[in-house]
């Protein structure tokens, strides 16, 4: 099991911004930043981190390219998925069982 170290929060001070916002999964956390910028943290297994990595622990806080040009207004994580929604009101909904979440096929996600 993965376990998050917020010790690195105390470690790195000057190096991560200050976040205005949190939501914790089972085992990843997202945060929004006064830019209104998202960051992830924690398991990403099941992509619930929304990045694409080679292992299946992000270790630190990372700010998530896939939404550089994106304001985030709001942010929630499930068990291994996470909702993120812009500040137009667009939905984006990454990780595990999102087609259950969404009752739609799969397919129709891709």
């Amino acid at each position: 099991k993965h376990t998050l170290d917020l010790e690195v929060f105390r470690l790195c001070p000057n190096v991560l911004p200050r976040f205005k916002c949190m939501a914790s999964g089972e085992e990843h956390i997202l945060f929004i930043d006064y830019e209104n910028r998202l960051w992830c943290y924690g398991n990403n297994a099941q992509g619930q981190c929304g990045i694409k990595t080679t292992t299946d622990t992000i270790v630190q806080p990372i700010k998530n390219q896939l939404f550089k040009n994106v304001e985030i207004k709001q942010i929630f994580a499930g068990e291994r998925r996470s909702i993120v929604i812009d500040r137009n009101g667009r939905c984006y909904i990454f990780g595990d069982g999102v087609d259950i979440t969404l009752r739609r096929p799969y397919k129709l996600l891709q």
